[in-house]
């Protein structure tokens, strides 16, 4: 069902072990039952819509032909592939409907959540039927990661477009009204600014619909995410909110086309306009299907390879630098615009690449949280975080936040950037970046080495909201005097040393961030004994160490499921994950109720 491949026959004839033809005669004899039981329910369903329309038909004189075209679209409606058809044209013209309709009667500010949230809704409500794209840029950037065929892809880039063109003409006829949404006045932003803010939020939005939806490390047969709505509905909102001013926040082509088409017909707009703002948003979908080939090589390995792989140092650089990246950018954009989503965007930006990437790296995008994470010997959806790799990241993210800084100083290279935080004291803005260190690093480090999240989803699921949440309300409060977050500080009062800031103004808030994730981390260690316990486990290992709750010795068993495996032996009590493991050999991992280990965990 991944990769519908086409099952051969010959296939059982070459298969190696008497165990690969078993499995590939389970799969022949699944693939055609499925094949045959949805041939019977499509026959069935269409001889009884026949009947109905030559009932009809017998009444008022139609055609047989008439009859039989509305059979077969009655019975491709119920079991056939019409019914992805009707989602996504209803799906993308009630969004574009959404947007028009709010950007007309309520304020510009609230435009994202105007369409954001019914995204949300019909994400949850569709996923499962056709995958809830609703925009051709997510469309192709799944193309073009390999994890979709091109066919029926296409079919949604049309049908996407239809979609939003009907919503654009029911809007209009509503409201009365008929806004044009390229918003750029080229005296102000220029088609290179309009064009980096699609793209970066376009390729945004992409990466985490990829990411939270398709990935197989996020969605676990026993244990799939449950947070992908929110991922993608969080992505859409604080993308479009964060580049709101600049853009219009489109991130959409079905968007730009939809409404501007009208307009060019009347000669009220010019076309060169809407060809860069699809191709920003074409490029983000088109790099976001690259970075998630180079961060998740493991999509293309079998399953036991699948099962075996680890993140590499590589794929945990290239997450924090461009996590970094577009953090620094968004809160760059805010500190000029000032905004009043600006803090809105912060938040749902970072708990957008939280939910996309915590299984790789952490999800940190924060020096502070490196080094309270590593301080406390907690561990994160990527494994335990060693001070070489806290050390790496920690490069890497004041890296990405200076090239944020970059692109964002280019944004604003004709102007004066604002400087809102000489609006307060300094130690006004200290004490705040203290509570707010103090606030996220106590959090981070509740979600990620407290007892009672004990699976990656559950760690990563709490951890995002938690940062998300915490980062949105101290944006407000601190009326962007920084995030808690020193290499964004520093990268954004470097960007202003070029119209005359000093950038030392940015070391106090660097002190302040550190000072403040200090008091979390002696706090949390006196209340939580967790990351101590574990610490002295692995300390000293003797002959043999478990993991989970098994109260006797390997040599006196209470199991009434024991079971050798080389030199590893695994028990099931309670239907509890218990593993026995020798210092020197691989541990084997014993999944609840089942007699299957699987190595290298």
């Amino acid at each position: 069902q991944g990769s519908r491949k086409p099952i051969q026959c010959a296939d059982l004839q070459t298969s190696a072990t008497p165990f690969h033809r078993l499995q590939h005669q389970a799969l022949l004899l699944g693939h055609l039952s499925v094949r045959k039981s949805r041939s019977t329910m499509l026959a069935s369903r269409l001889s009884k819509a026949r009947a109905f329309f030559s009932e009809l038909g017998d009444e008022g004189g139609d055609e047989d032909e008439t009859s039989f075209f509305l059979s077969w679209i009655m019975a491709q409606i119920s079991v056939g592939s019409f019914r992805h058809v009707v989602v996504e044209f209803g799906g993308s013209f009630v969004l574009c409907f959404a947007y028009i309709c709010g950007d007309v009667l309520w304020d510009s500010s609230w435009v994202c959540f105007v369409w954001g949230m019914p995204l949300l809704g019909l994400t949850y409500g569709a996923a499962g039927v056709s995958g809830a794209h609703f925009n051709p840029a997510v469309s192709i950037a799944v193309g073009l990661s390999g994890r979709g065929a091109w066919t029926p892809l296409l079919q949604y880039v049309i049908l996407q477009f239809a979609g939003s063109l009907l919503g654009t003409i029911m809007a209009c006829v509503v409201t009365e009204s008929f806004p044009n949404p390229l918003v750029v006045d080229d005296s102000i932003f220029g088609s290179y600014s309009t064009t980096l803010c699609e793209m970066v939020y376009s390729g945004l939005w992409c990466f985490v619909f990829l990411s939270t939806t398709l990935c197989r490390k996020n969605n676990p047969v026993r244990d799939g995410n449950q947070f992908y709505g929110l991922a993608i509905a969080a992505a859409a909102m604080g993308g479009a909110s964060a580049s709101r001013l600049v853009s219009g926040g489109l991130l959409n082509p079905a968007f730009v086309f939809a409404q501007v088409l009208p307009l060019l017909m009347l000669g009220q707009s010019e076309f060169w306009q809407a060809i860069w703002y699809v191709a920003g948003q074409l490029a983000g979908a088109f790099l976001a299907a690259i970075v998630y080939r180079v961060v998740r090589p493991a999509e293309a390995l079998d399953e036991l390879a699948f099962v075996r792989f680890q993140p590499r140092p590589t794929e945990k650089m290239v997450v924090e630098g461009l996590g970094s990246l577009i953090l620094t950018f968004t809160v760059g954009l805010y500190t000029y615009t000032t905004a009043e989503d600006g803090p809105w965007s912060i938040g749902l930006v970072l708990m957008s690449m939280n939910y996309a990437v915590s299984d790789v790296s952490g999800g940190f995008f924060n020096p502070i949280l490196n080094w309270v994470v590593w301080l406390c010997g907690g561990t994160h959806c990527g494994g335990e975080l060693h001070a070489s790799t806290a050390v790496m990241y920690t490069a890497i993210q004041y890296l990405g936040s200076f090239v944020g800084a970059f692109l964002y100083f280019t944004v604003f290279y004709y102007s004066e950037f604002g400087d809102v935080s000489s609006e307060s004291s300094l130690w006004r803005g200290l004490i705040l970046q203290s509570l707010f260190a103090f606030a996220l690093a106590y959090v981070a480090l509740s979600c990620l080495a407290r007892k009672g999240t004990n699976t990656p989803l559950q760690r990563n699921f709490y951890f995002a909201l938690g940062m998300g949440g915490l980062t949105f309300a101290f944006t407000v409060i601190c009326e962007c005097d920084g995030i808690a977050n020193p290499a964004s500080s520093c990268a954004i009062y470097l960007a202003r040393c070029i119209n005359g800031s000093s950038f030392l103004d940015a070391l106090p808030y660097t002190v302040a961030d550190f000072l403040g994730a200090s008091i979390a981390v002696l706090l949390f260690t006196q209340h939580d004994s967790m990351s101590f316990e574990k610490q002295m486990m692995l300390s000293a290992p003797p002959s043999r160490f478990y993991y989970g709750a098994f109260p006797t010795s390997p040599s006196t068993p209470t199991s009434p499921t024991s079971k050798s495996s080389g030199s590893c032996t695994h028990s099931v009590v309670d239907e509890e994950a218990v593993v026995w493991a020798a210092p020197d050999s691989d541990l084997c991992r014993q999944q609840p109720g089942t007699d299957i280990a699987e190595p290298g965990i």
